[in-house]
């Protein structure tokens, strides 16, 4: 300590060493990358969680999915041959596509109807099922139906 006299007063002033935080600035730094790495850490785990769930839900729900947009296609060639060469070369081209195009067993020509309207419009309808096992909801049913119509001119 330091004292100086000045008139009829003293004035001391201590000088003192500087005192450390608890945390330096390099220290605060370290810790502040150490929580953004955790953080980007937790987002990229996230996202790996994300992405496991989407492309299991892909995997499951996919193939019914596929089945669906092929019998789109299936029943169109169906009504088509229907109108060209008649019920019975139709109901073989429908056996034939569901064989070739691989589709779901569960999928067969008892699901399909083909109706002759009135006016004399062909529309072939298959209407089916498919019967999911999900992880964390069980089992679970979802119902397609592919239809194609062509009106009395032969128009879809």
């Amino acid at each position: 300590m330091h004292v100086e006299e000045q008139g009829p007063r003293r004035v001391a002033s201590v000088q003192s060493a500087p005192v450390p935080s608890d945390l330096e600035p390099q220290q605060a730094g370290a810790s502040r990358g150490w929580l953004r790495a955790a953080m980007q850490g937790a987002a990229l785990g996230l996202a790996v969680l994300v992405a496991g769930l989407g492309l299991t839900a892909g995997w499951i729900v996919g193939p019914p999915l596929i089945d669906d947009a092929r019998m789109d296609w299936i029943v169109l060639a169906v009504v088509l041959d229907w109108r060209d060469f008649g019920d019975a070369a139709a109901r073989q081209r429908l056996q034939y596509e569901l064989d070739h195009q691989r589709i779901n067993l569960s999928v067969s020509e008892e699901h399909c109807a083909f109706q002759l309207e009135p006016d004399g419009g062909r529309e072939v309808r298959c209407d089916w099922e498919a019967h999911l096992e999900l992880p964390l909801a069980g089992a679970v049913s979802l119902p397609f139906s592919s239809h194609a119509r062509l009106d009395h001119d032969g128009r879809f």
